[in-house]
């Protein structure tokens, strides 16, 4: 059985991969101001890679790194 992480990992990258290049660039309006389509559908992979750095920077200070 699926976990239920990996059900909406599927959905959300159906839905990342069925988004058109060309609209890519369409600007909406989000309750935070304006962002385009292509930085909305990055975001995921923006707040993973932040994080990942939060914790390096934590692991260096420790010493673990």
């Amino acid at each position: 059985m699926n976990s239920l992480l990996e059900v909406n990992l599927e959905k959300v990258a159906s839905v990342i991969r069925s988004v058109p290049d060309k609209d890519l660039d369409i600007e909406l309006e989000m309750p935070w101001g304006k962002g385009t389509i292509g930085q909305i559908i990055a975001y995921p992979y923006w707040n993973m890679s932040y994080h990942e750095g939060q914790i390096n920077y934590i692991a260096s200070i420790l010493g673990v790194l």
